[in-house]
């Protein structure tokens, strides 16, 4: 990572209500939920969906832009810097919905996963979104790993709102869980800008984090560690 120019919404110093105004962004403190309040990147996967569905929430329920969130298991540590102390971590189990009320659960089932994290108003992850949207319709997806979406960040005053409107223009070809009003999935994996990717691999460890725009040649390249090739 050491010299390399990362696109991405710092939540510690970004506003995300800023405009990208000549390549710079204004600079605020982000109102994150710390690991008190828990239990815990531009996404969502094959085999994803489960029969778990929140208290009071039903498969027939409207669009919602946020769903509650359950997490079993130790949150992982915020991404500061690398090497990520979170390698090696079991990666927390995530239970919730996707915008249609339908249940969406993460969870150590013995696959390979990648997690997307990706905010609305996030100019970067709206750069990122067509690009992924692209690969994963491409052959159907990357081989052997199963590939979750999470729209986090959720905020109906900032840009680009709402999320399932944006995503369902991009085209994207998987459901997506919807993180709650406090960004408990965000916070679970120790999201620290966005996009966020998180890599486990079958075991149900952590492989790689990383934060900001990503080239698919760089994503494909950490799929083969998470397979194990």
């Amino acid at each position: 990572m050491t010299g390399r120019l990362v696109k991405r919404y710092d939540l510690a110093t970004r506003d995300p209500r800023a405009r990208s105004e000549g390549g710079r962004l204004g600079l605020a403190r982000w109102p994150w939920p710390t690991a008190g309040l828990l239990v815990v990147a531009a996404c969502v996967g094959l085999g994803g969906v489960a029969a778990w569905v929140p208290r009071g929430l039903a498969a027939a329920d409207p669009v919602a832009e946020t769903r509650p969130v359950q997490v079993t298991g130790d949150p992982l540590p915020r991404l500061n810097g690398y090497p990520d102390p979170a390698v090696g971590r079991p990666l927390p189990e995530i239970r919730g919905a996707a915008f249609d009320g339908q249940a969406v659960a993460i969870t150590r089932d013995g696959s390979p996963k990648l997690l997307v994290f990706l905010a609305h108003w996030c100019p970067h992850c709206q750069r990122e979104a067509p690009l992924l949207v692209a690969w994963l319709r491409q052959g159907g997806g990357p081989k052997g790993v199963t590939v979750y979406g999470v729209a986090s960040g959720t905020r109906p005053d900032y840009p680009n709102y709402p999320p399932s409107a944006w995503l369902r223009k991009e085209g994207w070809p998987r459901p997506v869980l919807a993180d709650d009003d406090r960004g408990t999935a965000g916070a679970a994996v120790g999201l620290s800008g966005y996009p966020f990717f998180v890599l486990a691999d079958a075991a149900g460890r952590v492989v790689e984090r990383r934060s900001g725009e990503m080239a698919i040649p760089d994503l494909e390249r950490l799929l083969t560690r998470v397979r194990g090739g």
